[in-house]
């Protein structure tokens, strides 16, 4: 199964180009980080990867006017590998099709902004979501079993 889900943050204004037969696919990337406790020196360390993400269709047109730079998102989709030639040798790009793009907001940032959670359903009636709003929970890996 080739099936990926990814949570993180968008990394700069998505660009929005149209196929030759007139299908609309947006480009844009996102960063996922994640963080462990050293353990030999006790410190945190984080680690930051940068993922290429693509979507065609009336999402890729709705999603245009809403995400920018900064925009937390969860993406649902397959890892697709992309390849040409380049002075002799070829080249490949791992990039993540989605078919799923959600805006998210943490609970602490919708206790702060009241009006957020309402912007964010807003948000997923135009994606056809019906008002779904995707919140993430607050905790740290202290707080798994493992």
């Amino acid at each position: 199964m080739n099936k990926v889900f990814l949570i993180g943050n968008v990394g700069k204004t998505p660009e929005l180009k149209y196929l030759p037969n007139g299908t609309a696919k947006l480009e844009f990337s996102i960063a996922t980080s994640e963080s462990w406790k050293d353990k030999v020196s006790g410190q945190w360390q984080e680690k930051s990867t940068w993922h290429s993400i693509f979507l065609f269709g009336k999402q890729a047109e709705q999603l245009n006017t809403i995400l920018s730079k900064g925009t937390e998102v969860f993406i649902e989709g397959k890892i697709s590998v992309r390849s040409w030639e380049k002075e002799g040798k070829t080249v490949y790009k791992n990039e993540i099709m989605a078919d799923k793009v959600k805006a998210m907001a943490r609970h602490s940032q919708a206790k702060e902004d009241p009006d957020l959670s309402q912007s964010i359903k807003n948000i997923g009636n135009q994606l056809g979501l019906n008002g779904e709003a995707v919140f993430v929970p607050e905790f740290t890996t202290d707080d798994l079993p493992f």
